[in-house]
């Protein structure tokens, strides 16, 4: 199914009119407020909804076998750490699945880009110990570690709003155009037999459950609660 076509099946559920009663069709889509969401607003909840089934996926299934139930396609783009204390994060990008590389550019540290090495949580004590000649956090080889939504670095090497990329598999947000005028209108790439629980996972987010709550409901309906 195309993406045009599941946000429209989204807001017949939802808000299918405008305050004057003209039904949103695919031809309005683009243009055409809701008696209740705005014509982003359908979009960004839509949008919302694709990045639960991921996240709910992941809770359930090994990473590589999400990235082909999503369509997930390599991206790289470009990051700006934040630094309180000692202590430098920046967020995973929407829509992240899979880590390929951290780099620092010239603006963050002296010199050429550098290479951001990822390390497991479970080595954070090691690295922050400074002892295990393995393992040493320095200005030339700086350590990052995946704690929950974000990345951090705890060694003090990255400097606030030091630039960089990061190189990541994940699925990207759907935008106007791709539903309203783009020719072919682009298929969703999440795999077909989630495609309906899309648009029930959408309508609890536009009933304001809580992120909880919805994803909760979410990995139940998707079978991913165990």
């Amino acid at each position: 199914m195309t993406a045009q076509y599941l946000l429209l099946e989204f807001i017949r559920r939802v808000d299918p009119r405008d305050v004057d009663g003209t039904e949103i069709v695919a031809g309005n889509l683009g243009s055409l407020d809701g008696q209740f969401l705005a014509v982003q607003r359908r979009l960004d909840i839509y949008n919302e909804a694709r990045i639960v089934v991921v996240d709910s996926l992941l809770s359930a299934l090994p990473v590589d076998e999400v990235v082909k139930l999503v369509g997930g396609t390599n991206q790289y783009e470009p990051v700006a750490w934040t630094v309180s204390g000692s202590v430098a994060s920046i967020d995973k990008p929407s829509g992240y699945i899979k880590y390929h590389g951290l780099e620092l550019d010239a603006l963050s540290l002296p010199g050429p880009s550098r290479k951001v090495t990822l390390l497991e949580p479970s080595k954070l004590k090691i690295v922050r110990g400074g002892k295990n000649p393995h393992f040493i956090d320095s200005e030339a080889n700086p350590y990052a570690f995946e704690i929950g939504s974000t990345f951090k670095h705890y060694g003090g090497y990255i400097s606030n709003g030091g630039n960089g990329d990061i190189a990541y598999t994940g699925i990207t947000d759907w935008t106007l155009a791709n539903v309203t005028t783009d020719n072919p209108l682009p298929e969703e790439t999440i795999n077909k037999r989630y495609q309906p629980f899309l648009i029930q996972i959408a309508t609890w987010i536009e009933e304001e459950l809580g992120s909880i709550k919805v994803g909760q409901l979410s990995r139940k309906l998707l079978g991913a609660d165990n």
